[in-house]
């Protein structure tokens, strides 16, 4: 008759051995947002992220025409080169008088495209879809006179 093996069992104490805490993924996450409070009309260029953006870019479908109609903001160095945009740093572009900018077509909707470099990754890239007619009827609250 053969000789049946015998698995020999060893029990182990486990020991406790240091797990390697995953460390969050660090990403930037560069937003451009469109602000209209009360008559200002506002760009803001933020890093939501927790991670440097580097060579920053932001491009427009169609001409930002503010300050009265005399600056393109689509060309100014600030969406063109910006070097770094830290963590929960916002920069806020003065676009035009918002009573202005509803005046006229400059009010129709537009495409800021955004890229950024981060350490360890590819050039990210995101869009936003912007409708500044949307804000040209909210109701607004203007401050009563005060008396003495």
């Amino acid at each position: 008759m053969p000789r049946r093996s015998q698995a020999r069992v060893v029990a182990r104490k486990a020991t406790k051995r240091p797990v390697a805490a995953a460390l969050p993924s660090r990403s930037a996450e560069v937003v451009l947002d469109l602000e209209v409070e009360g008559d200002r009309a506002e760009l803001v260029l933020t890093n939501f992220g927790d991670a440097v953006a580097t060579d920053v870019r932001v491009t427009f479908s169609r001409a930002l025409i503010g300050l009265g109609g005399s600056v393109d903001l689509g060309r100014l160095p600030i969406f063109e080169k910006l070097g770094v945009l830290a963590p929960g740093r916002s920069l806020r572009i003065f676009w035009d008088a918002a009573s202005a900018l509803f005046a006229d077509e400059r009010a129709s909707p537009f495409v800021a495209t955004l890229t950024w470099c981060e350490r360890s990754r590819p050039r990210q890239h995101a869009e936003y879809h912007h409708d500044p007619g949307i804000y040209r009827q909210l109701p607004t609250c203007h401050d009563a006179p005060r008396t003495k």
